[in-house]
């Protein structure tokens, strides 16, 4: 999927130039998203929100980066991005080019 890999680039690059090696971010990344990704296969009944909530210590990091996230338009930007890609399944639009 081209958003999971688009965040991961933005990510690394992101790392890259606030000074963390090229390699040691890449490495970071893949330990990361893949052990979330192991975290919503063990946790079957446990909706994203929860998992969310669970990973993200309150008053930190992870909530803050989440919260910022959002406030930025980041989770409507997403939202927004999957409607369009609905109503094109549907042929209500075009692709744009």
């Amino acid at each position: 999927m081209g958003t999971y890999f688009g965040i991961l680039e933005n990510a690394e690059l992101w790392l890259t130039g606030n000074g963390v090696p090229s390699a040691q971010a890449h490495a970071y990344l893949r330990q990361l998203f893949a052990g979330l990704a192991h975290a919503t296969s063990s946790s079957p009944h446990s909706s994203f929100s929860e998992l969310r909530t669970e990973f993200s210590t309150k008053g930190g990091l992870n909530e803050q980066l989440f919260a910022d996230f959002q406030k930025a338009g980041g989770t409507t930007a997403l939202t927004n991005a999957l409607t369009v890609a609905l109503e094109r399944m549907q042929g209500k639009v075009k692709r744009e080019q």
